[in-house]
């Protein structure tokens, strides 16, 4: 609805802006992009299949899908991250499937991976 936050946008913008930062600058390189959506991670990430067409995620289950989502993205063993690369950024959009009589809800999610490198330090 306009003006209203989707959780797509509000889970992008949290995983992709962490209160932790690096102190110096630096750039990613040799960037690696995987995709993925709730159909791989079956109720880890979100699938809109027992939600009402216009629904509107509580707190509880958008942090669920939240931290699910920081755990497929950052750790080694969930299958996303490649070794020796670190996390750039996450793209997450929505996607639907048109049902019987109604709409499946989803996101797709393009995860970018990289080598970090500091940048030179410049005047």
């Amino acid at each position: 609805m306009l003006g209203v936050s989707d959780a797509s946008d509000e889970m992008q913008r949290k995983l992709n802006y962490p209160v932790v930062q690096y102190a110096e600058p630096y750039v990613f390189i040799n960037l690696t992009t995987r995709y993925t959506d709730g159909f791989y991670f079956n109720q880890r990430l979100y699938l809109g299949w027992n939600y009402p067409a216009q629904n509107c995620l509580t707190a509880d289950t958008l942090n669920y899908y939240l931290l699910q989502s920081h755990m497929i993205i950052n750790n080694y063993n969930e299958g996303l991250r490649p070794q020796g690369k670190e996390f750039s950024h996450v793209e997450i959009t929505d996607d639907l499937i048109p049902w019987v009589g109604m709409q499946r809800y989803f996101h797709n999610y393009k995860v970018t991976y990289g080598v970090k490198i500091p940048l030179p330090y410049t005047d």
